[in-house]
Formats: structure tokens, C-alpha cells, sequence
């Protein structure tokens, strides 16, 4: 007869593995929606307080912080911070006593321990019944005072809260970033009023390098006298050079009667200082003096197409924004 054939015996089943990232085997006393619990990074830390005690002497009855941070998660309400452990055993073994900061990516609770023991735990839960978040990894270890002197237990149980900090708080980079466009923005702005101040100061101590014995208005217009009668407008290549010399004596007649640094100033400081500090003449005058400094720049962009017509409508058009303005200057002065 032919032997039975032997098979070979079944090796038995390793136990199945979790994937990475999964969530947590659920504890029995897990709260429900646990599995969504982002992982946040916890550590352990001493109070400042002068004497307080070291975590490497852990106690039961010792307070340190802890300071957790990580993903997003919805607002907590600090009132009502548990944990939860995977094994129910170790309850107590780390319990909340108050919480010092609480917002969406961190938190710092004030701990102790009431069971000596050794620990190491993985996801541990942290949440206030309805949203949470679970601490990866935490190691500490809880030496007992049961073995010493009963007064030492007495006065470690009694002992208060410490004080706890300076805490090192990481924010955002928005909320960082925020902040420094805000101081650069406000450097800018005073910079930019300190620049006007000393611009005005120092126009107000030249105003005597152009101070002449006519107004402001009157000598306008004859210094656009004297330029009209040195402009031969028949040749064409004299023409953008007319129009800059109309424009800087526009300009000048600014600085003479309103005191504006027109010929360091762009149009829009012009017109933004106008608003601020004449406000009559502004309303009577500002459409046109943009219209005027308009044409000047579009005259300046194309010296090539210059014609004597245009050349003569700047003139005039300058002589009447000239005029409204020391007729709104004079009203305002009355």
C-alpha cells in the first residue's frame, strides 16, 4: 500500500497590520465621529515658578503643561476638554486640569497624573464630546509618593496650579505676514508725511529765491510774455521745448500762490494737497487742472506731433486754470 501523502503544515497568520494613516482602533469608550480627529504633536512642559517640580521626578500630583499643536480643527469648547484612552485602565493616568490656550491649531493644558506607571500611548484623545484631536505619541513616566511620607503625599495633593510660561506660540505664516505688511504700511504713510513736511519746510524758506515784486498771477503772465515773443512757432523743433518751459512756469505760479511743491511733486500729490488744504479752489478748479496736466503729459509723449495749434491751446488753456485759481484763492482769502 502507498503511503498517505503528507502536506505540509499551515504556518499561522500574522496578525493584520493597520495601513498607515488609518484611524485609530476604536477604544470602548471612544466618542463618536473619533476617526475624523486630525493628529496633533504633544510635549510636556515645566512650570517656571522658582522650585517646581522637574518632569524627570514626576509624581503623582505634579502639574506640568501640555502643549499640543497641529491640523485644523473646529472650535473647542474649554469648558468641556476630557481625554480618552484606548485602554480604560490607564484613565487618570493623565488628567486636564485647566486650559491656558485653546484655538483651532492649539492647545495648552494644565495636566497631572494620579496612577504611577510607565506610559506609552499612542492616539490618545483629546476633545470636548463633540470635536477633538488625537495625540500621535506621549511617553512620561509617574514615580509614586505612597512609599515616602505621608505629609509629602498630603502636600503634593493640595499643591496649586503653577504658573506656566513665557509660552512660545507658532502662528500661520498669513498671520505673520499680515502683521509686516501692516508695519509696512504704516512705515510708508509717516514716511511719506515726513517727506511732505520737510518738502514744504524747505519750499517755504526758497520761496524768497523767486519771490518778485509782482503777484503770483500778474508775474505769469509776464514771463508767458517773454516766452511767447522767444519762441519763433513757425519751426516745429522749438515747440516741445515751448510746452516744458509752459509747464514749469504753470508749475512755479502753483508754488508762488498756493505754497505746493509743484515742481518736485507728481500731478496727483499736486491735486491730493490742493484738496486737502484749498479746498475752494479744488472745487473750482481741480477738473480742469487734470485736464491741463493731461495734455502737458501727452505733449511731452509725442514732441513729434506737436503743431503750433497745440502749442497755442496749452498757452491758453494754462492762462485760464491760472486765472480760476487766484480768483478762488482771492474768494477764500476774503
Amino acid at each position: 500500500m502507498s503511503e498517505p501523502e503528507q502536506t505540509a503544515p499551515v504556518p499561522p497568520s500574522a496578525p493584520p497590520v493597520a495601513p498607515e494613516g488609518a484611524p485609530p482602533a476604536a477604544g470602548p469608550n471612544y466618542p463618536p465621529g473619533y476617526e475624523t480627529y486630525p493628529a496633533w504633536t504633544c510635549v510636556f512642559q515645566e512650570s517656571t515658578d522658582p522650585g517646581a517640580a522637574k518632569l524627570e521626578t514626576w509624581t503623582v500630583g505634579n502639574k506640568y503643561l501640555l502643549s499640543c499643536s497641529g491640523p485644523l480643527v473646529p472650535e473647542l469648547d474649554k469648558e468641556k476638554i476630557k481625554f480618552f484612552f484606548a485602554d480604560p485602565s490607564q484613565e487618570y493616568a493623565l488628567h486636564p486640569l485647566q486650559t491656558v490656550v485653546l484655538n483651532p491649531q492649539q492647545a495648552q493644558l494644565v495636566v497631572t497624573g494620579y496612577k504611577p506607571g510607565d506610559y506609552k500611548l499612542e492616539n490618545l484623545l483629546v476633545t470636548d464630546g463633540t470635536h477633538g484631536f488625537r495625540i500621535e505619541k506621549l511617553e512620561w513616566k509617574i514615580g509614586s509618593v505612597l512609599e515616602g511620607d505621608p505629609q509629602q503625599q498630603q502636600q503634593q495633593q493640595q499643591q496649586p496650579i503653577p504658573p506656566f510660561g513665557p509660552f512660545t506660540l507658532g502662528f500661520p505664516w498669513w498671520y505673520y505676514g499680515a502683521w509686516a505688511l501692516l508695519a509696512l504700511l504704516v512705515v510708508f504713510v509717516l514716511g511719506r508725511k515726513i517727506r511732505r513736511y520737510f518738502m514744504r519746510k524747505r519750499l517755504i524758506e526758497s520761496l524768497a529765491a523767486h519771490a518778485t515784486a509782482l503777484s503770483p498771477y500778474n508775474q505769469l503772465n509776464k514771463d508767458i510774455r517773454i516766452l511767447v515773443r522767444a519762441t519763433p512757432f513757425d519751426q516745429r523743433e522749438t515747440l516741445p521745448d515751448f510746452v516744458a518751459k509752459m509747464e514749469e512756469l504753470f508749475r512755479l505760479f502753483l508754488v508762488r500762490r498756493l505754497t505746493i511743491p509743484a515742481l518736485q511733486w507728481s500731478d496727483r500729490e499736486i491735486i491730493g494737497d490742493l484738496r486737502k488744504r484749498h479746498r475752494e479752489v479744488f472745487d473750482d478748479t481741480a477738473v480742469d487742472m487734470r485736464k491741463l496736466f493731461s495734455e502737458y503729459r501727452k505733449a511731452k509723449g509725442a514732441p513729434d506731433k506737436l503743431s503750433r495749434l497745440d502749442a497755442e491751446q496749452l498757452l491758453e488753456m494754462s492762462r485760464r486754470v491760472a486765472e480760476k485759481i487766484e480768483q478762488g484763492y482771492q474768494e477764500a482769502s476774503r
